[in-house]
């Protein structure tokens, strides 16, 4: 929900118009899910596996639940602020070779999904630890066939 102003140059001059916008999408989006129905299944993880790009180069995806609040969002009820809270860290290895590490801020979607391409080295599994802002932890080891 915003105020939104908008400048235009035109052939009489400047123009401005604005209005107030009540939109979906975006870092003040309301969450898709009841926050209690969130924390429910909150850090639990997927991988997806694509078909192979070559003979050791493959294709990955990794789902996690979290709602991902940006505190740019308002209770629905009470039009109040909900408080941040988001996946900080990503960690993500293929045994002991890591693959990738991110820091996170308020832009992840809600439930975000990563793909990535890695070099397989044989390992059977990915393993992810996942931390949020109010020092949740979760690890999961993913194998990598089912």
């Amino acid at each position: 929900y915003s105020n939104v102003r908008v400048l235009a140059k035109t052939p009489n001059g400047l123009a401005m118009d604005g209005g107030y916008v009540k939109a979906s999408g975006g870092c003040s989006a309301p969450a898709t899910r009841d926050p209690e129905m969130a924390k429910v299944d909150m850090g639990q993880m997927k991988l997806r596996q694509f078909e192979p790009l070559d003979h050791n180069r493959r294709e990955a995806q990794i789902m996690i639940r979290h709602p991902n609040y940006s505190g740019l969002q308002r209770d629905q009820l009470t039009q109040l602020f909900i408080p941040a809270h988001f996946l900080s860290e990503i960690e993500v290895s293929q045994g002991d070779t890591p693959l990738f590490s991110m820091e996170g801020g308020i832009s992840i979607s809600e439930n975000p999904v990563f793909r990535f391409i890695y070099t397989d080295n044989g390992e059977d599994a990915l393993a992810v630890t996942a931390t949020d802002t109010e020092g949740n932890i979760w690890r999961n080891v993913l194998p990598k066939s089912g």
